[in-house]
């Protein structure tokens, strides 16, 4: 990944993660990762963790269809790998859901669009 996308993804990240904690969750960590995979950030409220996958793109990059598009089965299943490494290190029990967060950044400004329980823990679709 060149400087350009790395820097437009973090962000991404951090306003993923900005719009979490307005929501009321503690940021609990990000970059999480667990053998080859990982999970952009984890969150966490008293009832439930929430697993983040974040997409940012550029405005004008509408040609290569919604970022969410980018979260395929192969990807699913490595953020599922992930997320059950996570519960079993930290020994949680907590309902669990998968989000899948696209950024839309055009300058200054940007569009957050959360896509609330995007896959089950099988990384199938809902």
């Amino acid at each position: 990944m060149n400087g350009f996308n790395q820097e437009l993804g973090a962000r991404g990240e951090e306003i993923a993660a900005g719009y979490y904690k307005e929501q009321g969750y503690a940021i609990i960590a990000r970059n999480y990762r667990a053998a080859s995979d990982e999970i952009d950030i984890i969150a966490e409220n008293d009832r439930s963790v929430v697993f983040v996958e974040v997409k940012t793109r550029s405005a004008g990059n509408e040609g290569f269809g919604r970022p969410s598009l980018a979260v395929n089965s192969r990807k699913r299943m490595c953020l599922v790998r992930c997320a059950q490494a996570y519960m079993r290190k930290n020994r949680t029990s907590k309902f669990h859901r998968f989000d899948v967060v696209e950024v839309v950044v055009n300058g200054d400004t940007h569009k957050l669009t959360c896509i609330k329980n995007a896959f089950g823990s099988d990384g199938k679709v809902i």
